[in-house]
């Protein structure tokens, strides 16, 4: 936190809810740039590309470390010491391709051994997995992996047809590029609220831990 930020934000709620409210738009913003691409995201790839110059001014460490995909096709990250990391003396960023993996450290497609004490092994995640391992069967006796076999659908990111006692929270295609999970939780919860309370003339707290 900014040293000047640090007395106004303790001391006063206005300046609090002034600076989330910042946080909160900015974050925002990204979504504007990743579905605008032609637009609002060539200024998000000019800001990022500013802030990569400025951070990488090695030419040679700037070109290995470039995007070659549009701005926000990958996550953003937010950090202000990824960047200069790559400039430690005792870091390199290496791009070449792995061909075998000997005991002693990867070997690359340039013919280097790259002598490592630790590797991690890091592939990703199954991104159209879902609720597993749970078990959830519908009305008609299928169950929501074969209902959902072409494309997990839910109205609203909430509910399945066919799964009539089945709600979720941040369902199938409620992901956001840049905005806030939480906002869309409490949005999700307040319509399942008002839903609830229309249908059966009573409410409900729900509790987060």
């Amino acid at each position: 936190m900014p040293a000047p930020l640090q007395w106004p934000l303790g001391h006063s709620a206005l300046a609090r809810r002034a600076w989330r409210g910042l946080l909160y738009h900015s974050a925002e913003l990204l979504t504007l740039c990743i579905r605008h691409p032609r637009t609002a995201g060539r200024v998000g790839a000019l800001i990022s590309a500013v802030h990569m110059r400025r951070r990488l001014p090695d030419p040679e460490l700037r070109r290995r470390a470039w995007p070659d995909y549009p701005f926000g096709c990958k996550r953003d990250l937010f950090s202000s010491d990824f960047l200069p990391a790559l400039r430690r003396p005792n870091v390199e960023l290496v791009t070449e391709a792995i061909v075998r993996m000997p005991p002693e450290g990867p070997l690359t497609a340039d013919g280097r051994r790259h002598d490592v004490d630790c590797v991690i092994h890091a592939t990703g995640f199954r991104t159209n997995t879902f609720m597993l391992p749970m078990r959830v069967t519908g009305a008609a006796g299928l169950s929501i992996e074969e209902t959902w076999s072409d494309g997990a659908r839910a109205h609203l990111g909430i509910t399945v047809s066919g799964f009539p006692s089945l709600f979720l929270m941040y369902g199938p295609n409620t992901n956001t590029s840049g905005g806030s999970i939480p906002f869309f939780l409490e949005a999700q919860g307040a319509g399942l609220h008002a839903l609830d309370a229309r249908f059966t003339g009573t409410a409900w707290t729900s509790c987060s831990s």
